[in-house]
């Protein structure tokens, strides 16, 4: 429609990534309409799209063919419009018969071959889970020892999360770095929900937390409801988990690798291997543990940072089998002494200093959070600034200013992520909230607790910002 009238109007349809006309290669291809010169889209509506796959390549390129789907040929993902086209199909419980035209007990194999940016998608309500309660992933995803970043969700509904829900589905050897998730229940970085099915050599970065409408929350950095069947194992979180309540709502599951492990009668579900190295987990009106918030499955050999504050306090429980886990001190992190079997050498790189990363490829940080090695990353200077990578690293910094600490209050800084703090809003600090940076006594006109230093923005964007205090 133009001004009111139906026209036809010129588009060449662009490809996601090359494509050979004379000699299209086998693999997924999403092809979008680009508009006529002097046409342009109305705000909020998406232009048309094309997807299109080539189970065999044809010509004499061989070689560079993408994958059928199958266990032995897994489809490559390649680039982020590839990965949403993934979710349409799911969601649209197309997926099996798109790529295997139904062949009998079909499974689809999807093999991640490169590093996602998803930043494309974290306008709005963000990007769209893979997997819903009416059409589950079924299928095995690998990661391949690729990160994906950029990953934002903010919507009021159930199921949210790289994926949303998994059934009989694997999810593999895939790192998540500073993500920023929102959902009202069932939330996790890696997935939502999961039955049946196993989440194994994953990480996370970043919060994981919960919009404001009613109902029973279940909130875990890598998993937010494991069902009866579920494995999550190898597994570790970094950032924080927070569940608030509000409305009509019962009470809240949260926990550092995953909200609420389920069983049943005929089968159990597991968290074994895993380690929850998050800044803080909290909530209201429920059941919290730095590993798992609560536990109706079996626990085994799980560890947790010592120095995570549950609730705003540090838990002493010692036990791998508990859903506290055992305790794993600053120290024995920094220096990567890592209990057996928690990162095998197979999956894993494990070094002093460095997070756990995944083996072989590039594009993995793997840069200690402030909250376990103790200081910022850089040196403070204009030329190299220190760092603030996530909600915990600026909630140390304030910490340090209203402390008087000289050697950060006229330092210089640099914001590297865009950040959460709601895990900082109403329901903590006894309802005060975020603890501004820097402090100024005008009784005693003590200039010795404000901020002198320089602070770049750098273009990130920080929200869930929340104060309802009655001092300065």
């Amino acid at each position: 429609m133009v001004e009111g009238n139906t026209v036809h109007i010129p588009v060449t349809w662009e490809a996601d990534h090359n494509y050979d006309a004379e000699y299209p290669q086998r693999g997924l291809y999403v092809f979008t309409a680009v508009l006529g010169e002097g046409y342009f889209a109305a705000e909020g509506i998406d232009l048309p799209r094309i997807t299109i796959y080539i189970p065999q390549s044809a010509g004499l390129m061989m070689a560079r063919m993408a994958g059928s789907g199958s266990t032995d040929s897994p489809l490559e993902i390649t680039t982020a419009a590839q990965l949403a086209e993934i979710a349409t199909l799911v969601n649209a419980g197309r997926l099996e018969s798109f790529i295997l035209n139904n062949a009998p007990n079909a499974k689809v194999n999807l093999k991640l071959m490169k590093d996602i940016d998803l930043s494309a998608y974290s306008s709005g309500e963000g990007w769209i889970s893979i997997g819903t309660w009416d059409n589950r992933f079924k299928g095995i995803f690998d990661g391949n020892g690729h990160v994906i970043s950029g990953l934002y969700i903010n919507r009021n509904a159930s199921f949210q999360g790289l994926f949303g829900y998994v059934s009989g589905g694997t999810i593999q050897n895939l790192g998540l770095i500073n993500i920023e998730i929102k959902g009202t229940q069932n939330v996790g970085g890696i997935a939502g929900y999961i039955v049946d099915g196993t989440v194994q050599n994953c990480y996370t970065t970043g919060s994981v937390g919960n919009t404001t409408n009613g109902g029973f929350r279940y909130l875990g950095g890598v998993v937010g409801y494991s069902a009866s069947g579920a494995t999550v194992k190898n597994c570790y979180s970094t950032g924080s988990v927070s569940g608030t309540v509000s409305g009509s709502t019962i009470g809240t599951y949260v926990g550092g690798v995953v909200g609420y492990l389920s069983s049943s009668s005929s089968s159990t579900s597991t968290v074994q291997n895993c380690v929850a190295l998050n800044s803080s987990i909290s909530g209201t009106a429920g059941d919290f543990g730095r590993v798992v918030g609560i536990d109706y499955g079996t626990l085994s050999n799980n560890y947790a940072f010592s120095g995570m504050k549950v609730n705003g306090s540090t838990v002493i429980t010692d036990d791998p089998s508990s859903n506290d886990g055992k305790l794993l001190d600053r120290d024995h992190i920094v220096s990567a002494d890592y209990s057996d079997g928690l990162f095998d050498s197979e999956s894993w790189t494990v070094v002093p200093d460095k997070l756990p990363v995944l083996n072989g490829l590039a594009g993995q940080d793997g840069t200690l959070p402030f909250h376990i090695r103790g200081s910022f990353e850089g040196e403070g200077t204009s030329a190299n600034p220190y760092l603030i990578k996530t909600a915990a690293d600026l909630a140390k910094l304030a910490e340090l200013v209203n402390a008087g600490n000289t050697d950060y209050n006229d330092k210089h800084y640099k914001l590297v992520n865009n950040i959460d703090l709601s895990a900082y809003g109403e329901d903590y600090n006894d309802g005060e909230g975020w603890t501004p940076i820097g402090k100024y006594n005008i009784s005693e006109s003590d200039y010795s607790k404000v901020f002198k230093g320089i602070f770049n923005g750098n273009g990130k964007v920080i929200t869930g910002l929340y104060i309802n205090r009655n001092s300065q």
